[in-house]
This record gives C-alpha cells, sequence and structure tokens, in this order.
C-alpha cells in the first residue's frame, strides 16, 4: 500500500525499499487511489479534481497526508524494470464480497462510473493480480463487478447476469478494459439500492 501518510516521504521511501530489496522476478502489486495517472490519460470528475486539490492540500498543511509522494512513489515504480502492478482503487465500502472487480486503464471510463468497491473485493483482486501476468506494468483502476456501470458494461458487451456474477468467462466489449479473472461470490450479496 502506498500510503500517502505524513509528509516525510512515507509512500516513496516504501516503494524505494521494495523495488530495492525485492529479488529479481519478484511479483510487486502495489496500490494507490485513482489520482494517479500512468499515462496521462486519464479523466477526472470536477468531484475528484476538488477532492485531491482542496482535502490533498488541507492534509498537507496538517502535516497529515502527502498526496504529491504517492504520486512521485507510482512515478518510481513505473519507471522501474520490475514485474509490478498498481492497483487504482476507487472509494471503498465496507460488506461482504461481491466478487473480482471490473478494471479499466483509465480513470474516466464508462465502466468506472460508480466510483465504489467492496474493500474485501480490492484486496482480491490485489491477490489475483499477483498470478496474472497480463496486468504485469498495468495500473488497472478498479470498481466493484456489482456496481451500476460494471453492470451495464457487461449488459453492453452481451453478458448474462451468471456471466458478469462469475457463472462464466468474461468477454470484454473492448481491449483494453477486463477482469483478471473469474468472478466470485453469489448473486445474492448484492449491496443495499442495487
Amino acid at each position: 500500500m502506498l500510503v500517502p501518510r505524513g509528509v516525510h516521504g512515507y509512500s516513496t521511501g516504501t516503494a524505494q525499499a521494495v523495488l530495492d530489496l525485492a529479488p529479481p522476478g519478484a511479483r510487486l502489486v502495489f496500490s494507490s487511489g485513482w489520482h494517479i495517472s500512468r499515462d496521462s490519460q486519464d479523466i477526472y470528475s470536477w468531484r475528484l479534481k476538488w477532492k485531491v486539490h482542496v482535502l490533498g492540500g488541507l492534509g498537507k498543511l496538517a502535516w497529515a497526508v502527502d498526496l504529491d509522494d504517492q504520486v512521485e512513489a507510482c512515478r518510481r515504480v513505473f519507471a522501474s524494470d520490475t514485474r509490478w502492478t498498481v492497483v487504482r482503487g476507487s472509494e471503498l465500502e465496507e460488506g461482504p464480497s461481491q466478487g473480482l472487480p471490473m478494471w479499466s486503464r483509465h480513470v474516466g471510463d464508462p465502466i468506472l462510473a460508480s466510483n465504489l468497491t467492496r474493500r474485501v473485493d480490492f484486496a482480491l483482486f490485489m491477490v489475483a493480480a499477483l498470478d496474472n501476468d497480463e496486468l504485469i506494468h498495468e495500473a488497472p483502476a478498479i470498481v466493484g463487478c456489482r456496481t451500476p456501470s460494471a453492470l451495464a458494461h457487461a449488459a453492453d458487451a452481451g453478458l448474462g447476469a451468471a456471466e458478469s456474477f462469475g457463472g462464466g468467462p468474461d468477454q470484454q466489449a473492448e481491449d483494453d478494459r477486463g477482469d483478471v479473472g473469474e468472478l466470485a461470490g453469489e448473486p445474492g450479496d448484492q449491496r443495499e439500492g442495487d
């Protein structure tokens, strides 16, 4: 976890230590928020921009949070020749697993519009990424697989409910979107309001 805690290089120090001390060929999975961009092609909502600018600025003034440190930590990871993945998480909620989150390369893609993932599913994605070589040198932005935007994506891709919930392989609508494996969970585990 590249936590932007404090203003003394916590994220950068953590990332650099992992990069320096990992054995050659080790599979490394880091996590951050959506505000990290690998290729500057993300499209951020005004709400996210406001949160990063205002809340990030207040956090830095209070010496509690330094988002610039997290950006620098990810820049170092992206520049390394290790077998890395940086999982960029949406807003998190508590609750039972809904299954493996859906992902996209760019924040702002319609599949991510719901901006919500169960905390346990964020962890599930990070663990699954360890075994998925397709995610090496990727910075997937994730969203819960049962959020309205993920379900709409599944419908647009012609997937039935069973497939979007793990009943079959997920055939992606576009080459640059996908999940990292078979979805887990039971259809009745939906969050309230779905």
